[in-house]
């Protein structure tokens, strides 16, 4: 019992508080509540019943593998996309995406010189805004961190997180294309909301598909 709460609680603690959700970050809770419910049918059992446990116990990990395949986990699409842009790209490319720029410089561009470029404002971390010191306005203490009236308020002391977007610089892109620099799109997740971007990026370049998903930049 003692291991069971060392293991679980403080990182179950730590999670109601963390901003992004997951199960996987329980997945001590889940194994150590499935070892204690194996631990009580075998109690409440009792001897003599060892025919039934033979027979219900198969049976049960049946259901369970065919929940699993009717119900396949999900593909890892960001990890998918982060191979394809370091397997397909040159180690000088920019890779313009609607991943996070973190997470696809860790994985797509680590010990490389390629630069993620986040497609737009709409991008995890692009829309950041940094501050430096604290914004006293009374104002503030009125309004949710997420509405509009409030990031107008900071945004006259902050600075933005990411400085480069592709939807704000499209005719530095178009720079880097005409000197030969090699630019690609990466589409994975982009949706609806990036349509107007996605628009702009046809206009200014014929988007040539290498591999699914990626497209390689290039001028009219």
């Amino acid at each position: 019992m003692v291991f069971l709460v060392l293991t679980t609680v403080p990182i179950l603690l730590f999670h109601l508080f963390y901003f992004y959700t997951d199960d996987r970050f329980h997945i001590p809770l889940m194994a150590s509540v499935a070892v204690l419910a194996g631990s009580m049918l075998a109690l409440v059992s009792g001897p003599g019943k060892e025919t039934i446990l033979k027979v219900l116990l198969p049976a049960l990990f049946l259901l369970a593998v065919a929940a699993r395949i009717a119900a396949p986990a999900p593909l890892p699409q960001r990890r998918l996309a982060a191979d394809r842009v370091r397997k397909h790209t040159p180690e000088n490319a920019i890779v313009i995406s609607a991943i996070d720029p973190v997470y696809l410089a860790r994985l797509g561009g680590y010990g490389t010189s390629r630069r993620m470029v986040p497609l737009s404002r709409n991008v995890e971390y692009a829309s950041a805004l940094l501050v430096k010191k604290r914004v006293d306005d009374p104002r503030l203490r009125l309004l949710n961190s997420e509405d509009d009236r409030a990031l107008a308020l900071i945004r006259p002391h902050a600075e933005e997180a990411v400085r480069f977007v592709a939807s704000e610089r499209m005719d530095e892109l178009v720079l880097e294309v005409a000197r030969g620099t090699p630019v690609f799109f990466e589409s994975t997740f982009v949706d609806e909301n990036e349509a107007k971007v996605l628009a702009e990026l046809q206009e200014h370049f014929k988007l040539v598909r290498r591999v699914p998903y990626l497209y390689e930049l290039r001028l009219p």
